[in-house]
């Protein structure tokens, strides 16, 4: 199914425009035609609606979404099927989510923290009340409004509820469904990952989690590469200590929070948000604890109740933040569904020499990328803390039930040894004539252009199959971007953007209509209702507004040779074959800004605060941070080439000339897993469940499981 365009009516809705994508489908900003309302409209994608275990759980937990009425709560106004496609609309929140937040800010100070945790503990508190399990509590899936004025300054709400995680191995996500477990790694309770059943202290260990991530800067697991080791840690493995400038008491606050039983947490969100708000402050005494949990939410055995630290608490304190409103569309609208903990990188460890003249930070496959903050700003040789909590220094005896546990795991995840972990080619490749080169994922859908061919060709996912008659180009093509209704494909030869609708299915259909733009149009890249093209020949970047197909041009810098071009919302991205990358601000109103990043950069793109850029002619993909800073390459070797962000599964995606996709994941960097395919990788795209690869020397369409 294709995009709803702009001025479609849908459910009793106007469509606006894209306000985001996600392995989940995609967000619209939408007007109730009779309320005249704005809203957040977040239609399902096609492959996990067609899943009937998915959409029985959407539809019973969507129920209970829409009943909940809390001022941390998103408030969710309807769910539903209209035409085929799963729905939910909910208000529009104006801030980003709290995981953009650490990754701009690195931490957040206790006090700040245990703000930010009592409101999501307050919204955590009523869902329970309701029997309702959230199962997904991250960084992610808290959305923070700014609100000057108020007391507190930060809104946050909890979003995602009642839309069901399907499994996805490079996430750890899974539906209950399937045997599996819902959840991300970095979050997920021991008892989620044994299949026990889950309740509501299963969300208390996740929220431990994340106030562990605020304090820290990355989870408390996060430095473990594998999902096996994240796995582990969870079933075996105390939390690290805290930075040393945080006070001991939050360190107790997160043990018993991370407790491995169940009985052993706190029995409410809204309790561990009181334990932090005293530790963070330094009082002392003690409160009473108590479950609010009730029906499927509620332990089936009494929780404990041991004290925690507190002088004079408000037992109201996790419901009386202010109630919320809707905004403007802000970077966080349904969450972000990949997993959370950026920390500090090696880029930004401030080791090694900096400044203009500095070489560029480097992970080769040899290297580690280091511990998490919390890991890395503890010495070695700092004695432990004065407190109850035991720490061991010696390897834990793995028992023959953890072994079990973890084989079982494992076995669900696809499996995790460190040699098959990676991506894997998934069946035989489909045959494409004419040297494939760009192509783009829409619903159930492939679209591929082919260089020699001249033609746009679309198949279905499921299938394999052809859909719908390939579309003669007129001449060769090189990238395709699906946006507003259409197919968009850059003719270089040309100076051309040809325009295909697609018909009532998604398929591109009917005749191209071309838009002259630049000479040369290379790359291009679609964000809601505008298109940017990379014209090499004229030094220049093309807008076109998909609803009047006007036609903008963007100059760059003299002699420039722009390849390739990416949109994170505000600024442009443009990859410039002569050694580096331009950045065009605003949109390309501000003045432009060239960052060096090596010998011949092609695909480009934008993930959480970084631009990453297949460096070609140097075998490496260079890592650069949107507010500045020096490069970071990440040795990939062979001629890499197209290059794509997967926000669902936090990882960067590049087709490698030289035989293989390399996935890169920006939390461990030095270890970079290949998939040897056929023939020349020339472009990557991503789905809510595949990868997909185009090789044009052997005329070859690749899926790859992630």
């Amino acid at each position: 199914m294709a995009d709803l365009r702009p001025g479609t009516e849908f459910a009793g809705h106007r469509i606006e425009g894209v306000a985001g994508r996600g392995g989940m489908g995609t967000v619209y900003r939408a007007t109730h035609l009779v309320l005249d309302h704005e809203v957040a409209l977040k239609v399902i994608s096609a492959e996990l609606a067609s899943d009937e275990a998915f959409r029985e759980r959407f539809r019973s937990e969507s129920r209970i979404a829409v009943s909940l009425r809390h001022p941390n709560v998103v408030p969710v106004h309807h769910a539903g099927e209209e035409d085929g496609r799963l729905f939910v609309t909910m208000d529009l929140i104006d801030g980003p989510d709290l995981r953009r937040l650490l990754i701009s800010g690195g931490t957040i100070d206790p006090a700040r923290a245990a703000a930010l945790l009592t409101q999501v503990a307050g919204a955590l508190d009523v869902a329970h009340s309701r029997g309702l399990v959230h199962r997904d509590i991250k960084p992610g899936n808290v959305l923070v409004e700014p609100r000057e004025g108020e007391d507190p300054a930060e809104h946050a709400f909890l979003t995602d509820f009642g839309l069901a995680k399907r499994f996805d191995q490079a996430s750890g996500a899974a539906l209950t469904a399937t045997g599996g477990f819902v959840g991300t790694l970095d979050y997920v309770s021991p008892e989620q990952i044994k299949g026990e059943r889950v309740d509501a202290r299963t969300d208390v260990y996740a929220l431990g989690c994340v106030l562990y991530e605020m304090l820290a800067g990355g989870p408390p697991f996060g430095d473990r590469s594998e999902n096996v080791s994240k796995m582990y840690a969870h079933l075996q493995d105390e939390p690290p200590w805290l930075p040393g400038e945080v006070d001991d008491d939050l360190d107790e606050v997160i043990a018993r929070a991370l407790a491995k039983e169940p009985r052993d947490r706190f029995p409410s969100a809204g309790d561990l948000a009181r334990a932090a708000t005293a530790a963070a402050s330094g009082m002392e005494g003690t409160v009473a604890e108590r479950s609010v949990a009730r029906g499927p939410a509620a332990p089936r055995t009494p929780a404990g109740s041991s004290p925690v630290p507190a002088e004079s608490l408000d037992p109201t304190i996790e419901s009386e933040a202010p109630a919320g409103g809707s905004g403007a569309p802000g970077g966080g609208i349904g969450g972000s569904d990949g997993p959370g903990g950026p920390g500090a990188t090696v880029a930004d460890s401030g080791d090694g020499p900096s400044g203009p003249g500095a070489p560029p930070l480097e992970a080769t496959r040899e290297d580690r990328t280091p511990a998490t903050p919390a890991q890395a700003q503890r010495s070695p040789d700092e004695p432990p803390a004065p407190r109850g909590r035991r720490r061991f220094g010696v390897l834990l005896l793995v028992t023959a039930a953890v072994v079990a546990v973890i084989v079982a795991a494992v076995l669900l995840l696809g499996g995790d040894d460190g040699s098959s972990s990676g991506p894997t080619v998934d069946g035989d490749p489909i045959p494409v004539k004419g040297f494939p080169l760009g192509l783009a994922i829409h619903d159930n859908l492939v679209s591929v252009v082919t260089r020699n061919g001249g033609e746009l060709v679309s198949f279905k996912k499921e299938t394999r199959k052809q859909v719908g008659d390939a579309i003669d180009l007129g001449g060769s093509g090189e990238d395709v971007a699906i946006a507003a209704g259409s197919a968009w494909v850059t003719l270089p030869g040309d100076g051309a953007v040809a325009r295909i609708d697609l018909d009532e299915n998604g398929v591109p259909a009917g005749t191209p209509q071309l838009i002259p733009v630049g000479t040369e149009p290379r790359g291009i890249s679609a964000d809601g209702g505008e298109v940017w093209v990379a014209n090499l020949g004229s030094a220049s970047v093309t807008m076109i507004d998909a609803k009047t197909n006007a036609a903008t041009p963007l100059p760059l810098p003299e002699g420039a040779e722009p390849t390739d071009v990416a949109f994170d919302g505000d600024d442009v991205w443009v990859s410039d074959r002569s050694g580096s990358v331009i950045e065009l601000p605003n949109g390309g109103e501000g003045k432009p800004k060239a960052f060096p990043v090596g010998n011949d950069p092609k695909g480009i793109d934008v993930l959480d605060g970084y631009v990453w850029v297949a460096v070609t002619g140097d075998g490496k993909v260079s890592r650069i941070a949107t507010d500045g800073g020096e490069p970071f390459l990440v040795d990939v070797g062979g001629e890499p080439r197209g290059l794509v962000a997967d926000t669902e599964r936090n990882l960067v995606w590049v087709a490698n000339g030289d035989g293989y996709v390399t996935a890169i994941d920006p939390d461990d960097l030095g270890n970079p897993k290949d998939v040897d395919v056929s023939g020349s990788p020339e472009e990557v795209a991503v789905g809510p469940l595949k990868v997909w690869a185009t090789t044009g020397v052997g005329n070859e369409l690749y899926s790859i499981e992630p």
